[in-house]
């Protein structure tokens, strides 16, 4: 009920903890549906027994407070009830990639210092080699068709809830893309997620009647903090679905009964390019949210059945401004209204504020502690420099019309965006590096035919040696995830430089473009 959404979003600071909140929503109705999936449905009250069951499992292999315990898992009812138990517990979920794979994964095992790793069965060999390779940590595999619970609960005895648990715990660990270097975890507390939930459920509308869709993995920010945080916070119900497909995903919004989607801008881009059909409004949900908004809002509003908004966010940061289903249609560049949660500005690079009508970096400043991030893990230096001044500097250009409007006009950052991901090309570069005839590799996006961006490679090989595009299509599918791997490739005798000798980036993505516009080069095979 609105009244209850209300009194959750007006919380005391230091009552926004998961197990407080999802205990709040369990009393307006233990057997009301909490998730929904297919061949699944569980009511709150056989929710909080088995989040119980799970803690107590947990608990009995040695994790406790601060306890960070790896989570490598798809889109699905287990992976919500895992980030659930151990926010019981005060322990920390590490959400990883599930594409991560050989270098990248040993560097996020070694980064974060993980006391567990519970894994779906089909990552399990990926997951065990780079352990090996880190030093750890234990593996539990959920192989398909076990008793998964039971694997990890045994006899255990079912951990209650505690007032033990602080808003300013951090509850799950959710990894940037690495944009100036290496990719670098970002701790997201209790108070940080449910915040996050708080803001996009009053946005939305959201009340108990509810019922938020997500076919997204927990290493987004998207799932745990909008999705999952925002039905705890509005007492709504949450449907997990399968991995994207878009063959089946208007039958699986009405098999869920879903009244509300997250998605990524890559999938509406992938849903609008196939013909027509009944299922497109033979469901129930009333809104998408997703970034950006649709160039054609209202014709695709119509189609599909459904009105859309969109948000600026960051995995570090709250909800900085947004618009409210079926808002933007005449700015489809803006991603909303400023929101008050946060203080905006755009500044140039002195950190002075340009106000409106100017295009510098977003940067901003919370007004609650502990609502924001603190830093990242391990990288007190990297942490520093973005919270300069006492502002966090988002790495991306914008600039406020006069009406309070945010225009996202692109990214200071070294990074390229694709299907929802964040790429650092620092970490293609990288790893690509590894093979034994590539000297060097610069990594610079042109833009998708789905919307968003891909990567396009200059690779230059080691004096003598040659690298062939069928080897190099083999060489980047093993050793990095399938996100990252690019689209294009074209070999140079070297690369274009600055007068510091820097890589002139701006200059190999024009030539990326225009190369890829002229059809003078084609997909890697």
């Amino acid at each position: 009920m609105p009244a209850h959404r209300d009194r959750v979003i007006g919380l005391p600071l230091a009552e926004r903890t998961i197990p407080r909140v999802a205990a709040a929503s369990h009393d307006l109705g233990p057997h009301r549906p909490f998730l929904v999936a297919r061949g699944e449905r569980t009511t709150h009250a056989e929710a909080d027994e088995i989040v119980a069951a799970l803690a107590g499992g947990l608990a009995a292999r040695g994790i406790g407070r601060g306890t960070r315990v790896a989570l490598m898992l798809h889109a699905s009812p287990r992976s919500v009830w895992l980030l659930l138990a151990l926010a019981r517990l005060g322990a920390v979920a590490v959400a990883l990639n599930v594409e991560a794979k050989g270098r990248l994964l040993t560097y996020y095992l070694q980064d974060s210092a993980c006391a567990l790793g519970i894994v779906d069965g089909d990552h399990a060999a990926v997951f065990a080699e780079a352990a090996a390779d880190s030093g750890g940590p234990p593996m539990v595999e959920l192989a398909p068709g076990e008793d998964w619970l039971e694997r990890l609960v045994g006899a255990a005895l079912p951990r209650a809830a505690t007032e033990e648990v602080l808003f300013s715990d951090v509850w799950v660990v959710l990894y940037t893309s690495g944009t100036t270097g290496v990719p670098k975890g970002v701790p997201v507390t209790h108070a940080h997620a449910l915040t996050c939930g708080a803001i996009f459920a009053e946005h939305m509308g959201f009340g108990v009647e509810d019922r938020l869709y997500t076919c997204l993995p927990v290493f987004h920010i998207n799932a745990t903090a909008y999705t999952l945080c925002g039905a705890l916070v509005s007492g709504a119900s949450i449907a997990v679905g399968p991995r994207f497909s878009a063959r089946g995903f208007w039958a699986d919004l009405a098999e869920l009964e879903a009244t509300q989607v997250n998605a990524m801008g890559s999938m509406l881009k992938i849903l609008e390019g196939r013909e027509p059909a009944p299922a497109e409004r033979a469901h129930g949900a009333r809104s998408m949210f997703l970034a950006p908004l649709p160039g054609d809002q209202p014709g695709l509003s119509e189609r599909f059945g459904l009105d859309f908004a969109t948000v600026y966010a960051q995995t570090e940061w709250l909800p900085s401004a947004m618009t409210r289903p079926g808002e933007g249609h005449h700015r489809p560049e803006a991603a909303g209204l400023v929101l008050p949660y946060s203080e905006l500005l755009v500044v140039d690079e002195q950190d002075v504020d340009l106000g409106s009508g100017a295009v510098g970096e977003i940067t901003l400043r919370a007004h609650e502690p502990y609502v924001t991030f603190n830093g990242y893990l391990g990288k007190p230096e990297a942490s520093l420099e973005l919270l300069r001044n006492l502002r966090f500097h988002t790495g991306d250009l914008g600039e406020l019309d006069d009406e309070g409007w945010l225009l996202f006009r692109g990214r200071v950052k070294d990074v390229i965006r694709r299907r929802g991901e964040n790429i650092s090309s620092f970490m293609v570069e990288e790893l690509l590096c590894a093979h034994e005839d590539i000297a060097e590799v610069a990594a610079v996006p042109v833009p998708s035919t789905l919307m968003e961006e891909e990567i396009f490679v200059f690779v230059v090989a080691r004096e003598g040696a040659e690298v062939a595009p069928d080897e190099l299509a083999r060489f980047a599918r093993e050793m990095l995830p399938r996100y990252m791997v690019p689209l294009y490739a074209q070999v140079v005798a070297d690369l274009p430089r600055g007068a510091t000798n820097k890589v002139a980036k701006q200059l190999l993505g024009e030539r990326a473009r225009a190369a890829v516009d002229a059809g003078d080069v084609s997909p890697l095979p």
